[in-house]
């Protein structure tokens, strides 16, 4: 391994996943990357509520406590921005060198070899973020350039995100899967809320000029069909822009995530921002960072009510979350997962985070199914979907 220069986060603790790699490029301070902002659609997020039933520490498996709820996003706000460099700082680190000194004898010359002691540690910062902004840059580029909503490629892959969170005894969590296949895309996502049993499905067959939403299990609608059906948003370009990928649960999740990293950039936290990019031998690339959880609340991957929110901290607020990112050679996203705690204080309790999105394989045919009997589906209108959708996320 060939490491350009090494350094330990500080911020919330975190078991970071590691591999067997060739080479490694670690920095602090200021990057940059494209935003690709979320916006309408079916995106998830995660929702802490009191919760009469306690519940600590953190899994890889979704929590059974029913606190969580499906988040919708506002479909009329999509911002978007493009990739700017940002400054960078210096964070120098200690080091112990060895000068070996040569001394001449007989007839060799008496000059002394010295080392070099001391690297150019603001060369190696450069080097290292500039490292880690081109793997971001890599990252929004094969994602827009792969959209099957908004060019001639395909994306097909299959997903699952999962999230959980602990703040003292209010737990949440979630899982739901994601399958996307072929151009025009076919999109079909299933959320579920181990606690509440809450369920509900979302389905675009490509070409079609419907969406489609299966209403499950604890779920309170004056609908009395099974499914529910509205002009399509994963169908309308005018509607979902460039960004469509971004409404894609998942990669809704990524899109969460960039923010939050562009957001911590340009924060007071900036400086001490972890940027470490790994290399493995097989190609596969790991980009590790950090986040402040204000980011994190900011980017609504994690909604607390007021009673709550009240209850962090402005140290809380600013404390680094560790954020791990796989891609493979190509760029390609392999998973991405935030983990960490944020340290308490005084009677405020520790809050636990997990939250992640991860390719499982590529989607086959019927991984998306056909769209359902018109005699099981209820048409909305625009604005009825609007208010309906908006219903959901209320709920």
């Amino acid at each position: 391994m060939t490491v350009d220069r090494a350094r330990t986060g500080a911020g919330a603790e975190s078991a970071a996943g590691t591999s067997e790699s060739t080479s490694t490029s670690t920095s602090t301070g200021s990057g940059s990357g494209t935003r690709t902002s979320p916006g309408t659609g079916t995106g998830t997020g995660t929702t802490i509520s009191p919760s009469p039933n306690p519940s600590t520490g953190t899994t890889n498996s979704p929590s059974t406590n029913p606190s969580v709820r499906v988040r919708v996003r506002d479909t009329a706000n999509t911002p978007s921005a493009r990739p700017g460099r940002a400054s960078r700082s210096r964070r120098p680190l200690a080091a112990v060198a060895a000068v070996g000194v040569l001394l001449g004898l007989g007839a060799c010359s008496p000059e002394p070899v010295r080392g070099e002691a001391f690297p150019d540690w603001d060369a190696v910062d450069v080097a290292a973020t500039e490292r880690f902004t081109a793997q971001m840059d890599l990252l929004d580029s094969h994602i827009l350039e792969s959209s099957p909503f908004t060019t001639g490629e395909t994306t097909d892959i299959t997903g699952v995100t999962y999230t959980h969170a602990t703040f003292g005894e209010d737990t949440s969590a979630g899982q739901s899967v994601v399958a996307v296949s072929g151009n025009p895309a076919s999109l079909f996502t299933q959320q579920n809320d181990p606690g509440t049993g809450r369920t509900i499905d979302m389905l675009h067959v490509g070409g079609d000029s419907w969406d489609y939403l299966l209403l499950g299990d604890g779920l309170d609608t004056d609908i009395d069909t099974p499914w529910v059906r509205f002009p399509t948003l994963y169908g309308s370009l005018g509607i979902l822009g460039d960004n469509a990928m971004c409404y894609v649960l998942g990669f809704s999740t990524v899109c969460d995530v960039r923010d939050a990293i562009n957001a911590t950039e340009a924060s007071d936290a900036g400086p001490s921002m972890r940027r470490t990019v790994t290399s493995s031998r097989d190609g596969e690339v790991l980009s590790q960072t950090e986040v402040t959880l204000q980011s994190i609340l900011d980017a609504e991957m994690l909604s607390m009510p007021e009673s709550l929110t009240a209850m962090l901290t402005d140290t809380m607020l600013s404390t680094l979350v560790p954020v791990n990112l796989w891609q493979d050679a190509d760029g390609a996203l392999l998973k991405i997962e935030m983990n960490g705690v944020v340290p308490g204080e005084g009677d405020v309790p520790d809050l636990v985070l997990q939250l992640g999105f991860e390719i499982t394989g590529t989607a086959a045919r019927d991984d998306v199914p056909p769209a359902p009997e018109l005699d099981d589906v209820t048409t909305l209108s625009e604005t009825e979907r609007d208010d309906f959708i908006n219903s959901l996320g209320d709920a």
